[in-house]
């Protein structure tokens, strides 16, 4: 036998010798130690990866684009990628619902049939495994063009290009060159830009001469369309004139009243330019103006062309085609910084008489140039700008008389509508044409009558070339180009259609969204990130689990201005400006990242113990603070839990349950610290304990003076409960309630109630988004009942029913003002159709009225009705639960059936946290508290 202590003791040296070697060997290694690490978990792919480090090492040196190397292989240690028949089923199905109805997507894509083909089969591999030295050096090339091509890219600091623009990786999709593909398809939308003019609109009808392929549609662009088939002898032709050499924008706004897309071949001088899905407008009665146009560029000479259109399989109806102006911009020389501009041409200073600005009218010239007044440049997005004129308190800007061929310019209050907007266009040897958005006229001016004008592009000169001089110490800040390129690029990520609220499709292929360009904010941000980031703006997706107060979560796109600031990017919306994202209670709110995060709960933990899968992730970071202010917050553990827990969490409520958003860990007093807490919401405190979570605390909130408050449940302290309402009133604005105040219950026995009696009046206490009910003495009998809407209300009314005098609902044909607002569809059948969700919007915000005509005359006990709302109110006939918060659990009160519009729940433990359930029908259920007035806080 040998001696154990010998072999120890030779194992011991043989270690020794072994880290040596190991150390000797990393010390020759030109990589860094994380480098090395990923190296070595690549395993059979590791070749591959050293491929692309020798690359820029030794055959193409270049330290920069080496470290940029080093770092996508050192941080690409967790990251995989979902691919296999069932991702091939996902993308057709992705690409088949973009042809269905915009607002049918999300339907469709949850359906049975659709969901049943996602169901194949899914591989999943590390990327470090996977991805080629070919893929990993092309990106890394085409990120490096990014960066040297614009400007502002170049102005980040190296680290932000690393983070945020030179990642190759999209969720966890496969590995698809998504950068050059985005850049080709869009890029060119960075430096153009589409102005309308008079002659840019093609009535489709006016190029067809036989009648029949003509339709009436409503809401038709002068109300008629072109039958598109796939006839040969029945092609589209359209003739059309294009001024200057280049690319051209073509829109094509359709109706497609089939259920699935139609496919049109597009030929321009029967050159062939695309195949093109047409997706279903969900009608062919009417023009549903939320259907974006199908729109393509090419490229033209100047001169006349023929653009032919063919259905490669169904029918679809062409309404009208732009072809506008599309020029070239120069972007970022067209640029202006912010500030005050004194404006010059061929002639002199422009200098605006004083009653200009008083009078909005025509904008006059003043003859005396030391008179001089400064014109305020004012950004908007899209590389477009506000003209203001400002004096004594007073601003106006210059407004573009929007309608015919008017030359006509204006000042007027400062609206922001396009037809303030101008564009400054760079000219060849200095100066800029400033045009107008919305008619797409070049801002000049009349000698004869002095007075400042619109003119058709075609007629410019050089005098109407524009030099602008800045005032000096106007203070208007420096413009930062990263911010206005985000701004030029929001045009083309603002097309981006939410399919509704699906929290995310899958591993969708990048590809597929750039071209199809809907789904959720998942895909959303994908969408935006691709976009911005091939064009060399830094860019990110900010996220919370769930909102504190809200069923879900969300994810949205963050920008990166040059001094390393934060800027919201949210789609269709300023870029910059602050939206709804701002007024919620966020809770936490995270960062994704490319590299790991070195402070994450998954690498802190290092496998030690089990955590929920949010935080099995080290590619996203806390920036809370960025959003909101935040506190550090330390809950005593109050209930035996299971011991050994280091990590606890915070969870808040979705409509269903508990959900958690952050992690804390425990400290050596019994407690658990959470860092940056923004001091908002509900939050109940759990350990997660074999899978599941469970509570060491009550939940707790915090007070107006930012204190901690636990719920208390008694069970000694009871309170009978009336409740109205399971969910707050979000989806309605308050103003809307107003909408129905004054508004009159009329009855009448002549048709055109001109012997209408007064039956019941809305008050101001009417107001609330709940049921009410006015008793009325049914001492007449009436053949006809209406309600009649105040001035302004576009008689907005809900639910409404007429009682007998049995206190049985009255019946009869419905009457009243026909259409609705912007051919909504919200007529007045909806107000008698029984669905709260629904409601009358008549076309005129005045006069509308809505009514029954009876088969007989018949008295009136009493009118029940709603204001428009979202549909939460307590409603006889659903069975309703309630539950209170106590030991660690939900408590049920019982369930009731609702016998009227309140459920009276007797001898509820006081001071709890409270759940009001409808199981018959609906989602939207949030807990609340009550306090002694019976007044309901939402949580």
């Amino acid at each position: 036998m040998k001696n154990p202590i010998l072999i120890l003791n030779v194992s011991g040296r043989a270690i020794l010798f072994l880290f040596l070697f190991l150390l000797s060997l990393a010390a020759c290694s030109p990589w860094s130690s994380e480098t090395n690490k990923a190296l070595k978990m690549a395993g059979d792919n590791r070749a591959e990866l050293e491929k692309v480090l020798n690359y820029y090492h030794k055959e193409n040196p270049n330290p920069q684009k080496l470290k940029a190397a080093e770092f996508l292989i050192s941080n690409m240690v967790y990251k995989y990628s979902l691919f296999g028949p069932g991702v091939d089923s996902l993308n057709m199905s992705y690409e088949y619902v973009y042809g269905v109805y915009r607002g049918q997507r999300n339907h469709v894509f949850l359906s049975d049939s659709i969901a049943r083909k996602r169901n194949a089969h899914t591989d999943a591999e590390f990327d470090l495994k996977r991805v080629t030295s070919s893929f990993l050096i092309n990106q890394i090339e085409l990120a490096f063009e990014t960066y040297n091509r614009h400007e502002w890219s170049r102005l980040y600091p190296f680290e932000v290009f690393c983070e945020y623009i030179l990642p190759y990786k999209i969720g966890h999709s496969d590995t698809v060159c998504w950068r050059s593909y985005a850049y080709n398809k869009y890029g060119e939308l960075l430096d153009y830009s589409a102005f309308i003019g008079a002659d840019s609109h093609f009535e489709a009808e006016m190029h067809c001469l036989i009648e029949s392929l003509k339709v009436k549609v409503e809401g038709a662009s002068e109300n008629y369309t072109r039958r598109i088939s796939n006839d040969d002898l029945l092609m589209f032709n359209m003739d059309f004139d294009v001024r200057t050499d280049g690319s051209q924008l073509f829109k094509l706004y359709y109706v497609n009243g089939h259920t699935t897309a139609a496919n049109i071949r597009i030929m321009i001088d029967s050159i062939f330019i695309g195949d093109f899905v047409f997706p279903s407008t969900g009608s062919w009665q009417r023009v549903e103006n939320e259907v974006p146009p199908v729109e393509f560029t090419a490229q033209l000479d100047s001169g006349t062309h023929t653009l032919k259109m063919i259905s490669l399989d169904k029918d679809i109806l062409l309404d009208y085609v732009t072809i506008p102006d599309y020029i070239y911009m120069k972007f970022p020389e067209s640029v202006i910084s912010e500030g005050k501009y004194f404006f010059s041409n061929s002639f002199g200073r422009l200098t605006i008489a004083a009653d200009s600005l008083i009078n909005e009218n025509s904008i006059n010239i003043a003859p005396n140039p030391s008179k001089e007044w400064p014109i305020r440049i004012v950004a908007k997005d899209d590389n477009l700008y506000q003209l203001l004129f400002e004096a004594s308190g007073v601003t106006k800007a210059i407004d573009a008389f929007p309608f015919g061929e008017s030359e006509w310019l204006i000042t007027y209050n400062d609206h922001g509508f396009q037809n303030q907007q101008w564009a400054f266009i760079p000219m060849e040897n200095g100066g800029y044409q400033i045009r107008n958005k919305e008619t797409g006229r070049v801002l000049a001016f009349s000698e004869t009558d002095s007075i400042l004008i619109q003119l058709p592009a075609e007629m410019m000169r050089d005098d109407y070339i524009w030099h602008i001089e800045k005032v000096a110490g106007s203070g208007d800040k420096t413009i930062d180009i990263s911010v206005r390129a985000a701004q030029k690029i929001s045009e083309i990520t603002n097309r981006f259609h939410w399919s509704g609220s699906y929290a995310g499709f899958g591993p969708v292929s990048p590809i597929k969204i750039l071209d199809y360009t809907y789904g959720s904010c998942v895909e959303q941000t994908a969408f935006q990130t691709m976009v911005l980031r091939s064009m060399g703006v830094a860019c990110a997706t900010d996220f919370v689990f769930n909102y504190p107060e809200r069923d879900a979560g969300h994810s949205w796109s963050v920008i990166f201005d040059l001094d390393g600031n934060t800027v919201q990017n949210n789609c269709h919306n300023p870029v910059g400006a602050g939206t709804w994202v701002d007024a919620f209670a966020k809770g936490k709110v995270y960062r994704e990242t490319y590299s790991i995060n070195r402070n994450s709960l998954f690498v802190i933990n290092n496998g030690e113990e089990r955590i929920p899968d949010q935080f099995r992730n080290p590619y996203f970071k806390d920036v809370t603070a960025e959003y909101c202010d935040v506190v550090d917050v330390e809950v005593d553990i109050h209930y035996d839990v299971q011991d050994g827990n280091k990590f606890g969490y915070l969870m808040v409520f979705n409509n269903r349950g508990w959900v958690v958003t952050t992690w804390g860990e425990r400290t050596r007093n019994n407690k658990v610290k959470f860092k940056d807490l923004e001091p908002r919401g509900m939050y109940l405190p759990a350990f997660f304990v074999n899978g599941r979570f469970e509570a060491f605390h009550e939940p707790f909130y915090f007070d107006s003076l930012g204190m901690i408050n636990h719920i208390q449940t008694s069970k000694d302290e009871v309170q009978d409960m009336i409740l109205r309402r399971k969910f707050p009133n979000r989806l309605v604005d308050e103003s809307y309630h107003q909408l129905i105040v004054g508004g009159q219950f009329q009855g009448a026995n002549i048709p055109d109630f001109s012997d209408a009696n007064t039956i019941g009046i809305i008050t101001q206490d009417m107001t609330e988004p709940i049921f009410h009910t006015i008793d009325n003495e049914p001492s007449s009998t009436f053949k006809y009942l209406r309600y009649i809407g105040p001035d302004g209300g576009h008689c907005n009314i809900n639910a409404i029913v007429f009682y007998d005098g049995n206190g049985e609902p009255i019946e009869g044909e419905i009457i009243g003002t026909d259409g609705s607002l912007n051919n909504s569809g919200r007529t007045k059948h909806m107000a008698f159709d029984g669905d709260v969700l629904t409601y009358f919007d008549a076309p005129e915000p005045s006069g509308g009225w809505v009514g029954l005509e009876l088969s007989e005359a018949k008295s009136v006990s009493k009118i029940r009705f709603a204001t428009r709302n979202d549909g939460n109110m307590v409603e006889v006939g659903d069975e309703y639960e309630l539950f209170y918060w106590f030991n660690r659990e939900w408590a049920s009160m019982g369930r009731r059936i609702a016998d009227s519009n309140e459920l009276v729940y007797e001898s509820v433990p006081m001071g709890s946290l409270y759940w009001l359930r409808n199981h018959t029908k609906g989602w939207e259920e949030r807990i609340f508290t009550l306090d002694t007035n019976n007044h309901q806080t939402w949580w």
